[in-house]
């Protein structure tokens, strides 16, 4: 049985003659610490800038392109960090493959990495357009040593008794800087002879370089507010055992400014485990264990009265951090910034099944990037993602700090390479994206009262390379996994197992249609591009699919909207495909026999993104005959598929359809694509 082609098969060729600019590669570098970075040290990358909608001197404009008018979206950013001996992740979307995700390197207009030993580093972007031409740019970055910047008397070591010291870079038979200790408000607080002869390390005054002994477990008894400085304080282990624990007693722990926190372990964390707030501009969370949160994981509160807009760069980093919920109320986190990473990492929001809020959600992203993530046991009636904005309609945002649309914005977003293990029995989406702080405006009734109005702007978020999967519950009517407000995104090089994920008619992305009165601020600029997505359900279902859908009574999305070369597979599927006719369609597919994929798809629960490579020659319908012109198709540009494969040889054609391409060549090394898996990582039911 032939396979069915949705749309009918057309042939663009590239125009003869064109003349093409090459793209300008430019980026921005910003650590986490600021000016003086010391390892491990965390460096947000930007290659996109914001140009004209920025009245603020901080923002530059970067990588451009005069042939393309959106290269956030249309071109090809890889970078190298310079940093080959950073090894690669243990989580995220390719973590349980055979070619797991380099840390030294990474694709995405927007990237992070971690320096871990002092020196200095060249990073090199490369860009390419879809015209195949190149531009490279490099800039040096410099990391110093922790270990030679703090004196010993700005070194700090705190243990529950006097035993051991191994570790401690102090001398600790005669330094009175080792103490001992039970207590954290002792260990961090300010003032000398806090203990007999030994010191405190006054971190609530100056930034100091402290450990904890690994093992040890440290009590708070009050609230502690970090010192906001101009240069960088450390706290973190020593020792070979456990990770030290900070029992902060449902208290709070304020992490100051320009602090990074390390090899932790926060327990019995109150409103939140990563308390971020007023000038805490510069912190970095690495390789933080915060497994027993009540409220949240982390919270960048940016958003009290004395807080305004033009304050903003906030830079923050969040890097291999593991968080697990233990509340049936608790929201995972709080994200808030402009410029912020969060690399690496579990986020396992709702381990007892019996939460009923969001694992994440924002209060304000611009140039924010989530990558690299294992997202585990949403909750059941809930979102692993609400990337949501404040609206100013409220106490919380003083009228003179509001700011600009520009700066008030949720834009250059990115949330790529992430694992989602989502719950089947949830009804709504899986992620969102929202104009106001409730996602009010996709409701039946429209925006609230209290909000309609004051719609935050949202535009230009991307979403690529991550696998979803349904490993838990039975199957539930379910609306879609995408919910999108506001205008400018992309999904694509995604890969989703659906099995037993819904029942009844289902939709890969909804978009809440253009502005109406009950629908007040959802996609007036359109610019919605669905492809190259692969999906995967064996349910027998007769229900309608849908690619790209409409949500709401609006006159759906209303420019420049595609859903184009995504591939459904569904073996036992009888209903029909489609797309919202707002939507502009071509190529996209549904296979029901034969098996398109390198290998029979395993049940769900033990599937990795790499069980859904496709086969190749004639095992599987692979190619509708889609090809590239850069003269006529702009912006729909992707280069490599979910495993880092090129699409199509040369990069022109003939393109396959689906994120996923059985042993192409990887567009950046010499190795072919991935292979045989690791033994998988067990996700067992509930």
């Amino acid at each position: 049985m032939k396979p069915t082609i949705l749309i009918p098969i057309f042939l663009l060729s590239l125009a003869a003659g064109a003349a093409h600019a090459a793209p300008n590669a430019s980026f921005t570098v910003r650590k986490i610490q600021g000016a003086t970075c010391l390892a491990p040290c965390a460096v947000h990358f930007d290659a996109i800038g914001q140009g004209s909608l920025s009245t603020t001197p901080y923002v530059t404009a970067e990588t451009t392109d005069p042939d393309f008018s959106r290269p956030f979206h249309s071109l090809h950013f890889q970078w190298d960090f310079g940093d080959p001996g950073s090894g690669e992740w243990t989580t995220g979307a390719a973590a349980a493959s055979a070619t797991r995700a380099s840390k030294n390197s990474d694709v995405g207009a927007i990237a992070g990495h971690v320096y871990e030993n002092p020196g200095t580093y060249t990073v090199t972007l490369t860009v390419k357009n879809p015209n195949g031409q190149t531009s490279t740019a490099t800039q040096s970055v410099v990391i110093g040593d922790r270990t030679t910047y703090f004196s010993a008397a700005d070194t700090f070591c705190f243990a529950n008794d006097n035993n051991n010291w191994a570790g401690c870079p102090l001398n600790c038979a005669i330094d009175d800087n080792c103490t001992v200790t039970t207590s954290l408000q002792m260990a961090l607080g300010s003032g000398d002879n806090c203990s007999g002869s030994d010191d405190c390390a006054a971190a609530n005054t100056r930034q100091r370089r402290i450990l904890l002994r690994r093992g040890d477990r440290f009590e708070l008894t009050n609230v502690i507010r970090m010192f906001e400085g101009a240069t960088p304080g450390f706290v973190e282990a020593f020792g070979r055992s456990a990770r030290p624990i900070l029992d902060l007693n449902s208290g709070q722990l304020e992490s100051g400014d320009r602090w990074t926190y390390m090899d932790l372990a926060y327990r019995d964390c109150g409103l939140s485990c990563m308390f971020l707030t007023l000038n805490n501009d510069h912190t970095t969370y690495f390789r933080v264990d915060a497994s027993d949160y009540a409220n949240a994981c982390f919270d960048e509160s940016n958003f009290w009265p004395t807080e305004t807009w033009d304050r903003y760069p906030v830079l923050h980093a969040f890097v291999e951090m593991d968080c697990t919920g233990n509340t049936a109320t608790g929201y995972g986190s709080w994200p808030s910034a402009d410029y912020a990473l969060w690399l690496g990492g579990t986020f396992d929001h709702d381990p007892r099944g019996i939460g009923t809020a969001s694992s994440v959600r924002t209060r304000h992203t611009q140039h924010y990037l989530f990558s690299h993530i294992t997202f585990l046991n949403a909750t059941s009636g809930n979102n692993h993602l609400q990337l949501r904005q404040d609206d100013g309609d409220n106490t919380r945002w003083p009228a003179a700090a509001t700011g600009s649309a520009a700066q008030m914005a949720g834009r250059f977003t990115i949330v790529s390479d992430n694992f989602f293990a989502e719950s089947a029995a949830n009804t709504f989406y899986t992620t969102r994206t929202c104009v106001d702080n409730g996602c009010n405006c996709g409701e039946p009734s429209g925006c609230v009262a209290a909000l309609s109005g004051n719609i935050t702007p949202v535009y230009d978020f991307v979403f690529e390379r991550n696998f979803y999967s349904w490993p838990y519950d039975t199957a539930s009517p379910k609306l879609a996994v995408y919910e999108l407000q506001g205008g400018g995104m992309t999904i694509r090089n995604n890969v989703f197992d659906l099995q037993s994920a819904f029942t009844g008619g289902f939709s890969l992305v909804q978009v809440t249609g253009s502005p109406t009165a009950a629908l007040s601020g959802s996609t007036p600029t359109g610019n919605v591009h669905v492809y190259n997505n692969t999906l995967y359900f064996n349910q027998a279902l007769s229900n309608p699919f849908t690619f790209a859908g409409i949500r709401g009574t609006g006159t759906g999305c209303p420019q420049n909207c595609f859903s184009r070369n995504n591939l459904l597979v569904a073996p036992n599927f009888t209903g029909t495909v489609g797309n919202s006719g707002s939507f502009t369609a071509s190529n996209n597919l549904l296979v029901r026999t034969p098996n398109p994929f390198a290998a029979t798809v395993p049940v769900r629960g033990s599937t990795r993104i790499s069980s859904f490579m496709l086969g190749s020659g004639s095992a599987g319908p692979v190619d509708t005959g889609y090809s590239f012109s850069p003269s006529t198709n702009r912006d729909v540009w992707v280069h490599e598929d979910a495993f880092g494969g090129c699409r199509g040889a040369g990069g022109t054609g003939p393109w396959d359809v689906g994120a996923s391409e059985f042993g192409a060549p990887r567009c950046n090394q010499s190795s072919g694509g991935s292979s045989a898996l690791l033994p998988p990582t067990l996700l067992a039911p509930r």
